[in-house]
């Protein structure tokens, strides 16, 4: 009797932490979608803590030669800058990726764990209806 209870026990609480894992993997997929597709390439770098490159380009050049800063021509700003404006988008796009593999990996297996274990305690209270 006391070892059907505690294999009981732990078939509930293993499904019950694997229903959390699940919802709060869903959520970190749903956030993420929901933050690519409202949030715009433009307001992410602007409010982005990766904007610091995009400014750094006005900033003169310090060359290994030299111990004095090389003002940049405009060519060179503008360059710097769309340079840097891929790089910022590139790393946002990377950061989104790597965020939805994390919350699907979790998400797939917290359901598994839980389509495992569920029915399992399911079958145990039906063995056992009076609750004993």
């Amino acid at each position: 009797m006391k070892n059907r209870n505690a294999v009981r026990s732990y078939f509930a609480v293993v499904s019950v932490l694997s229903i959390a894992g699940v919802i709060v993997s869903s959520g970190i997929l749903f956030y993420n979608l929901l933050q690519k597709l409202l949030i715009t390439d433009q307001e992410y770098i602007l409010g982005s803590s990766m904007s610091w490159e995009i400014k750094n380009c006005e900033q003169p050049e310090y060359k290994p030669e030299t111990t004095t800063p090389v003002a940049r021509t405009p060519e060179k700003i503008a360059e710097c800058k769309t340079e840097a404006t891929k790089n910022v988008l590139l790393q946002r796009a990377y950061n989104l990726k790597q965020m939805m593999i994390g919350g699907g990996v979790r998400f797939v297996i917290c359901l598994i764990v839980f389509l495992v274990h569920y029915p399992k305690l399911k079958a145990s209270k039906q063995e056992d209806p009076i609750g004993l």
